[in-house]
């Protein structure tokens, strides 16, 4: 693991954001981590889809919403 790191930007959907603060909260009172952060959740999501056989990254994709090209028309932002 290199010690540079990039900044990006992501564009998720509301029920995508609530379940990270899930993940959050889950791995701090399961005391696996203590106040994790958006990085560290989608850190762990990438170690895991990496490790994931065929049949479960299908199974992934196929429960994944559609991605859209550009930005988002009227965009409202949401605070968790």
């Amino acid at each position: 693991m290199g010690a540079l790191r990039e900044k990006v930007t992501v564009s998720l959907y509301y029920d995508e954001l609530v379940a990270i603060e899930k993940l959050k909260k889950r791995l701090s009172s399961d005391g696996l981590l203590v106040a994790p952060t958006t990085s560290e959740i989608v850190r762990l999501a990438l170690h895991v889809l990496g490790k994931a056989s065929r049949r479960e990254l299908e199974a992934a994709v196929t429960v994944t919403p559609d991605r859209r090209a550009g930005r988002p028309k009227g965009l409202i932002k949401h605070t968790i």
